[in-house]
């Protein structure tokens, strides 16, 4: 594959960043995009060589994962301790940093020289930061004394946020695989022991089936992942650094896109690592003495603005609710899930959002029924319900599996990953509740969760 050229002579910082999201954004492997972004990194700041380091988080040094220039791959072997060097600095302070003259440097180490035979004069280095973690460090180096320039320097951090985040999500995507793997053995494990129970043959056949829908949303799942997380985050993660340095014409503009898309990607990977802890069985449920009215009411607070469209919020709540026992913080995480849902599938109409008190007695009872697992108790019953596209009966069985959607053309149209009902699902089972779902195609769904206390 040919490595994407850029022009050396960029007039400012702008059609720099222009350049590099445009690299960024291609079809390239993620390790060839780096390289050709370090080879267009050292023209424009007049670099005779140029490496990005990572932090090992557990340890605190940093390897080279790319070196360029001449003999630079001897370095990939290397490690820097911390606070090692000029890189080991940046990255011990989270300061950028020119050396203009390395030789009158007590912090400048010799080690990268004497293993290449490059004789380094002046450094400029910054760190490589996503939110408060730092990933590593970008550091461009040149035979010559007092090279790089304050303007270099911003043209490096510029460039370095998209990369930090093209990092981030390659650190992300290869946890998501890796439980996408772990959950492939496990079906496999199941498939091979319904193979060999003459006894469960009939449940084999059926699991095979279950099997290969797996695969396939699984499959799927990737490639939604690929498409929601790769150019948009990195892009108006880049576009922020440029409206800072005010060179955008209409920021107010710019600045509502990217607080957008930054919300629904970061609810997007809260919501894979939510997953993947209860997956992993690491969520349980901590009850304690809750205030249901003072939840609710931070709960309203996040929907107090105008959604767009015709699409109204309506809060139908009593005067008062009683104290719980229970994990206010789940049970907020559940409620916020089926709303979020309700406004995403509902392009027209209302969500309605009602809680009602009640002692259940076997057999009466508000909402008492042959199906509910907490006789004479009291509970809560909260209902989320919506005037949506609605779910058909053969779809609702499968709405509360991990990857679990209703059909893919919904799914192309209102985005997800189908985590949501899931994540609904297992919270509500630690509480102690049961949640049911009543839906008609055309006329929207009725989530209810009943939680005990």
């Amino acid at each position: 594959m040919k490595t994407a050229v850029i022009p050396l002579e960029i007039p400012d910082d702008f059609q720099i960043f222009a350049s590099i999201s445009e690299l960024m954004g291609s079809s390239m492997p993620f390790k060839e995009v780096i390289i050709a972004a370090l080879h267009a990194i050292s023209g424009i700041v007049r670099a005779e060589g140029s490496s990005l380091l990572l932090v090992n988080r557990k340890e605190g040094n940093l390897s080279f994962y790319i070196a360029l220039g001449d003999k630079a791959d001897q370095l990939k072997s290397m490690t820097l301790a911390r606070g090692e060097g000029i890189a080991g600095f940046v990255a011990e302070t989270g300061a950028p940093l020119i050396v203009f003259d390395v030789t009158r440097d007590p912090r400048f180490s010799k080690r990268g020289d004497q293993i290449t035979g490059f004789k380094t004069r002046s450094i400029a280095c910054v760190p490589l930061r996503i939110r408060d973690d730092l990933t590593g460090v970008i550091e461009v180096v040149s035979q010559r004394v007092g090279v790089f320039t304050p303007r270099d320097l911003d043209v490096l951090t510029v460039i370095g946020g998209p990369i930090a985040i093209m990092i981030d999500n390659a650190r992300l995507m290869n946890e998501v695989k890796g439980m996408h793997d772990r959950l492939g053995e496990a079906v496999a494990e199941r498939r091979r022991i319904a193979i060999h129970n003459s006894r469960l043959f009939e449940q084999a056949n059926k699991q095979a089936t279950e099997i290969e829908r797996a695969n396939r949303v699984k499959s799927e799942f990737l490639g939604i992942m690929s498409h929601e997380l790769k150019t948009p985050l990195y892009v108006i993660m880049g576009y922020a650094e440029v409206m800072r340095d005010k060179l955008i014409a209409d920021p107010d503009k710019a600045l509502a896109k990217i607080i957008q898309y930054s919300h629904e990607l970061m609810t997007l990977i809260d919501s894979i690592l939510t997953a993947t802890t209860v997956e992993a069985g690491g969520a349980s449920a901590v009850k304690v003495d809750t205030d249901l009215n003072q939840l609710l009411g931070e709960l309203k607070s996040l929907y107090d603005f105008p959604l767009g469209g015709d699409v109204a919020v309506v809060w139908n709540l009593p005067a008062s609710l009683p104290r719980m026992m229970t994990d206010g913080g789940k049970l907020k995480h559940v409620l916020q899930n089926l709303i979020n849902n309700a406004i995403k599938y509902t392009e027209k109409g209302t969500v309605t959002i009602t809680a009602m008190p009640g002692i259940r007695n076997e057999g009466s009872g508000i909402g008492a029924g042959p199906e509910s697992p907490i006789p004479n108790s009291r509970f809560v019953e909260f209902k989320v319900a919506d005037t949506g596209v609605g779910i058909a009966r053969g779809q609702i069985s499968g709405i509360f599996d991990m990857f679990g959607q209703v059909e893919a053309s919904l799914k192309k149209s209102r985005g997800g990953v189908g985590l949501g009902l899931y994540i609904v699902k297992n919270f509500t089972q630690m509480l102690g509740g049961e949640v049911r779902v009543e839906s008609e195609p055309g006329k929207g769904s009725i989530f209810t969760i009943t939680i005990p206390g």
